[in-house]
């Protein structure tokens, strides 16, 4: 099975995952994690997350929860719900950078060219 990181250091220890992640999928995760939840902060928190980056579909998927296991099995319960997704068919929630979400399985990918570009001068 595949092991997380769960921390920045390179003698953090490792979570061993609980779920089929594929081998090319990248994984992180930690019990420590902040979340800025509202621009005044009242809303901040912290939680444990893992984090899954698979390459099909190309897309990050982020699980929360007061484990790390139970975090896993909510980016999981994601992934498979991606997976199992009939048509994804992508709208931009207000995204100017062509990130788009499916609108029946929440999949998030870059499928739009931008409606701004940036330039420096």
């Amino acid at each position: 099975m595949k092991k997380a990181r769960t921390g920045t250091l390179t003698d953090a220890p490792f979570y061993d995952c609980q779920c089929d992640w594929p081998e090319d999928c990248a994984v992180q995760a930690g019990d420590n994690g902040f979340v800025f939840d509202t621009k005044d902060h009242t809303g901040d928190y912290r939680t444990s997350f893992f984090e899954a980056f698979p390459r099909t579909p190309a897309t990050f998927l982020r699980g929360e929860g007061a484990t790390i296991a139970e975090a896993e099995l909510s980016a999981w319960k994601q992934y498979e719900k991606i997976l199992s997704c009939a048509e994804h068919e992508f709208e931009r929630r207000g995204y100017d950078n062509g990130g788009g979400f499916c609108k029946h399985c929440g999949l998030f990918m870059v499928v739009f060219e931008p409606t701004k570009k940036c330039c420096i001068l």
